[in-house]
């Protein structure tokens, strides 16, 4: 239940310019808090972005693609690297299963649910970059830093102790 209030305070506390936030996108909601609002007041001090993303089914909120909830997953990742984020990004399903809270699933099902996850992140990524490309041309590239042309277009990785290296070629 801790807001970016606390956040911002342990980074003075701990005076290290060696530690950084890992910002959940999906973390907040279950405390009970604004997605936006918290990144908004911690985004300066971001490394490290885990995506997941959370919706209100049957009452019950639950986890759901990236892009489909109200965990702002979009409104973050696009606002991060408008600002020059060049941090990594990894997706953090809880489809099929969260270890941490006693969900487990079988090995094929939750790599299956990765392997949708990540092209669904690459889209969002790529929209992302692609508006952001259109938006350079349109201001003829002022204030705006083009990545170099052979320089990867985003970066992430996925991250689950259940989700094992698929080994079927």
């Amino acid at each position: 239940g801790q807001g970016p209030e606390q956040s911002l305070r342990l980074l003075e506390e701990v005076g290290s310019e060696r530690l950084k936030l890992v910002f959940d996108t999906g973390n907040t909601l279950g405390h009970g808090q604004d997605p936006w609002e918290y990144y908004r007041g911690v985004k300066d001090h971001i490394v490290y972005v885990h995506v997941k993303d959370r919706k209100m089914a049957d009452g019950k909120e639950q986890a759901c693609y990236c892009g489909e909830g109200v965990a702002r997953v979009r409104d973050v990742l696009t606002d991060l690297y408008a600002a020059g984020y060049r941090g990594g990004v990894s997706i953090e399903p809880h489809l099929a299963a969260a270890v941490h809270l006693g969900k487990e699933a079988e090995d094929e099902a939750a790599y299956r649910i990765y392997v949708e996850y990540g092209r669904k992140m690459t889209q969002i990524v790529e929209e992302i970059r692609g508006a952001a490309e259109s938006a350079l041309g349109q201001l003829g590239g002022s204030g705006v830093v083009k990545p170099e042309p052979d320089a990867p277009r985003h970066t992430w990785t996925a991250s689950c102790s259940t989700c094992r290296p698929h080994t079927d070629a």
